[in-house]
């Protein structure tokens, strides 16, 4: 099973799609231009793939939750970037917010 392919998790989408976002964003973040706008039409091919699974609120959700932590982590690792505990913690909100939204059906 491909994570192209319209049987794929929308969860798995969702971490791809958190994956490729990261490199473009550390692309564009140092200024590698081309390589970043190629990266982010890559995001695009991504979902044009998956639009015939009808998930794509569900892949948006998981995407957004995995790439609010991801792209913070990354900024602390990468780029020295410094947050609070309270800001933190405002990650973490919104990233169960964005899951709560994913899985609502499920728990309610």
């Amino acid at each position: 099973m491909s994570f192209l392919s319209t049987s794929a998790p929308a969860w798995a989408t969702g971490l791809l799609l958190t994956g490729v976002e990261a490199f473009g964003d550390v692309a564009l973040k140092k200024e590698w231009t081309i390589i970043g706008f190629g990266i982010y039409n890559l995001l695009a091919f991504i979902l044009f793939k998956r639009l015939p699974s009808g998930e794509l609120g569900l892949i948006n959700a998981y995407w957004d939750a995995f790439s609010n932590i991801a792209t913070a982590i990354l900024g602390v690792l990468i780029f020295g970037e410094k947050y609070s505990w309270c800001q933190w913690g405002g990650f973490v909100l919104i990233s169960l917010g964005i899951l709560l939204l994913a899985y609502g059906d499920k728990l309610c």
